[in-house]
């Protein structure tokens, strides 16, 4: 859920087996609500719930858990492209220009994956792994975005 121009915007989750997903928009000034379909007529997204919705540009980037990242015009909503980052997404964090993505590992003795993508092309900048901390999973680690130049 996010504040962008005046508007709310709430990602829905797939509730039924066509996978029909919306992007609810309410204007903050009217309270009109408006529900955007994220298929189009020939295709249907097959996609997770939407954890982030971030503003690039005039575009909309809707990450959804699993890796599918949907690009938005932001006018129009319509679809400018489909891609999907090479990690399975569980967890989003933005600052600037990077999207900081938390996955599953899956490697024994570690827990977590966290990815450093680049916008607008999404390009895998740097990842580490996050070792295994006790019997901690990794739905227990949370991304916090940090202010590093003033160590806060």
């Amino acid at each position: 859920m996010e504040i962008i121009q005046d508007k709310l915007y709430i990602g829905s989750s797939p509730i039924d087996s066509d996978y029909n997903q919306d992007l609810v928009t309410v204007n903050i000034d009217s309270w009109k609500i408006e529900y955007i379909k994220l298929n189009n007529s020939k295709k249907v997204i097959p996609a997770g719930p939407v954890l982030d919705i971030i503003k690039y540009n005039n575009m909309l980037h809707l990450v959804h858990y699993g890796g599918l990242v949907t690009i938005l015009d932001i006018e129009s909503y319509k679809i400018n492209k489909i891609l999907m980052i090479p990690q399975h997404t569980i967890s989003v964090k933005v600052d600037g220009e990077k999207a900081f993505i938390l996955s599953q590992s899956g490697e024994k003795g570690q827990d977590a994956l966290v990815g450093i993508y680049s916008f607008p092309e999404w390009k895998l900048e740097n990842k580490w792994v996050v070792e295994k901390i006790r019997e901690t999973k990794q739905q227990s680690i949370y991304l916090n975005k940090l202010d590093l130049k003033n160590n806060k």
